[in-house]
């Protein structure tokens, strides 16, 4: 059994993003160039939203494209949170592999109104438990801004550990043991990448 589950973890890491995941509250679907619209735009260059993001170039959809093809190149996961009852995009969620065992998560809830929400906790709890279960990584990294305090908080609730603290960032780390949240959720193939 367990060799079985192993060969489906690694067709799923060769057949790159061919799943959506959904829950009660939200689906995440892989990021297509369709997702790039004037609105996703508007949320990558809303000051409040990426206040705690690097300072970097006005974002269009040249530069969009650009990133949503190397993660595609670099076999990443890359999804779009939509809001099930809205069918709206509200954010995206990408888990990049780091090593053979390590990933690296990153989100950004793009609509204020969603931050806290049951369709934000979902998405995160949805790709951690993808990531360790069934793509079967053993732990995953991610990196907040110092003074981002609900990004720290949410690092907390979903088991992740302080692991560095530099000047203003943190780095913290979630091991598969630790990891105990739950939602149920499906998931079901996707069939048309853009």
């Amino acid at each position: 059994m367990i060799k079985k589950a192993k060969h489906i973890a690694s067709n799923i890491m060769n057949n790159y993003k061919q799943f959506i995941l959904k829950s009660k509250y939200v689906t995440l679907k892989p990021f297509e160039e369709k997702d790039i619209t004037k609105e996703f735009l508007s949320f990558l260059n809303n000051k409040l939203i990426n206040k705690y993001l690097k300072p970097r170039k006005k974002q269009n959809k040249k530069l969009a494209l650009n990133y949503l093809n190397e993660i595609k190149k670099n076999n990443n996961y890359y999804w779009a949170i939509i809001d099930k009852r809205r069918k709206k995009l509200i954010g995206t969620i990408t888990i990049r592999r780091i090593s053979k065992s390590a990933a690296y998560i990153g989100f950004m809830i793009g609509k204020k109104k969603y931050h806290g929400s049951k369709q934000s906790d979902n998405s995160i709890i949805m790709a951690l438990d993808f990531t360790f279960k069934t793509l079967n990584f053993k732990k995953i990294n991610a990196g907040t801004e110092k003074n981002n305090i609900s990004a720290n908080f949410n690092m907390i609730k979903n088991g992740f550990l302080l692991k560095k603290k530099k000047m203003n960032t943190f780095r913290f780390v979630l091991n598969k043991r630790n990891f105990k949240r739950k939602v149920k959720y499906e998931i079901s193939k996707f069939n048309s990448i853009s």
